[in-house]
């Protein structure tokens, strides 16, 4: 999402919303901003990170048609925006759209290498498709990048030993 400061109260407010635990009143700000947005009549970074932030509150809300929708439509204007593609994965792969998630992901990695969240996912949504070789392609695309925290390698090496023994049996 972009930074811009005309925007960071109704984006500080959403998210302090959300790590509130209190759903109901994100979504009701993020709806306002929103409609604000749409009133202008014009394509804005700012409607492609409200849209987005919406999304992610209909996620937390399990309203999953609506969370794609929005951020679906945020994709449309900001395509090369790799967080709204992980998190777009995580929608399908809650809906149980591994395939749709598989491709989300690959953009996600494509757009941001670095990404370890989405290599991780990457390799986790692989894994529910029972693509062994692939998942751990992605597991090792994960450890390979700097910086790895310690929790997480060992949680990617226990994910890439189960795809290993997998290959193993194939």
């Amino acid at each position: 999402m972009t930074s811009q400061s005309d925007h960071s109260t109704p984006v500080t407010q959403i998210i302090a919303a959300l790590q509130a635990g209190q759903m109901n009143q994100a979504a009701r700000l993020s709806a306002d901003w929103v409609a604000r947005l749409q009133a202008q009549a014009e394509v804005s970074p700012q409607l492609a990170d409200a849209l987005h932030l919406r999304g992610m509150v209909w996620r937390e809300l399990g309203r999953f048609p609506e969370a794609l929708a929005d951020m679906r439509q945020a994709a449309m204007m900001e395509a090369d925006n790799a967080m709204l593609w992980l998190h777009i994965a995580q929608v399908e792969q809650l809906q149980g759209d591994f395939s749709a998630a598989t491709d989300s992901l690959r953009r996600a990695t494509g757009l941001n290498p670095a990404l370890e969240e989405a290599w991780f996912r990457l390799g986790v949504v692989l894994q529910a498709l029972q693509s062994w070789e692939e998942a751990r392609e992605a597991w090792e695309r994960l450890l390979a990048l700097p910086g790895v925290l310690p929790q997480n390698e060992v949680l990617v090496r226990n994910r890439l030993g189960i795809a290993l023994r997998h290959l193993d049996q194939l």
